[in-house]
């Protein structure tokens, strides 16, 4: 009998230990949603500067955001991102596209969506340490990406660094840092973004000035309002 308690003792452990750790990433990761959400209609104006073995070029980048929805314009892409979809103007008419790379660079518009809790599959801790929480997740499909990496800064409950695997769970092909917070539509908003590329030498930095307070007709975050200039806001 005595036998049979201590085996058992570990495996009762860890069956209540298993509730409380989902409780822990989900309300943390419920943090991070809450202040990614813009409270308030935002714009963005910076420069998308890329880097390869060719040399560096650079393009101006736009992003108008509200709620959970972005609108970006950049390279001459204009695109709706919301979660794991992008829908794209090409030839006048919107399309669903989910692997479209800005400029160039290695930076996919997925990689700009505003973080959801509903974008992640069974999240994960998988480390705590001085860098901060690390959130391991499967994306919720359709994604491109087989697994996504997050560290946490647990304190002000914000995203500063994002590995991504494609194909396959251990082919990482890129990792992200997110630096230069200003607080802004009721949520903390990185100015400075790097992608750094493993399977190739590209490399992005995206510099973006955050404000608040501009009209932005209500059509420019639906599909019907994709085709129409947002020239005035930024004027």
């Amino acid at each position: 009998m005595v036998r049979w308690l201590r085996l058992a003792v570990p495996v009762i452990g860890a069956t209540l230990a298993m509730p409380a750790a989902a409780s822990r990433v989900h309300d943390l990761l419920a943090l991070v949603a809450d202040g990614a959400r813009f409270g308030t209609v935002a714009v963005a104006a910076g420069t998308l500067r890329v880097r390869d073995d060719d040399g560096e070029h650079t393009i101006s980048v736009r992003v108008l955001a509200r709620g959970r929805t972005l609108r970006v314009e950049a390279g001459g892409t204009t695109a709706l991102v919301r979660g794991t979809k992008a829908l794209v103007l090409q030839d006048g008419r919107p399309h669903v596209r989910r692997d479209v790379a800005l400029g160039g660079s290695n930076v996919l518009l997925q990689d700009l969506a505003v973080f959801t809790t509903q974008t992640l599959h069974f999240p994960q801790i998988s480390d705590d340490g001085p860098m901060g929480v690390v959130v391991t997740s499967a994306p919720r499909q359709p994604s491109i990406y087989a697994l996504v990496v997050h560290t946490i800064n647990p304190k002000h409950a914000r995203i500063t660094r994002t590995k991504y695997f494609r194909h396959a769970v251990n082919n990482l092909v890129k990792r992200s840092r997110f630096t230069d917070f200003v607080y802004v539509a009721d949520g903390w908003r990185p100015q400075t973004s790097t992608w750094d590329g493993v399977d190739d030498t590209r490399a992005s930095e995206l510099t973006l000035v955050w404000r608040t307070g501009p009209t932005v007709p209500w059509r420019l975050f639906r599909p019907i309002g994709l085709a129409e200039s947002s020239d005035g806001i930024f004027d």
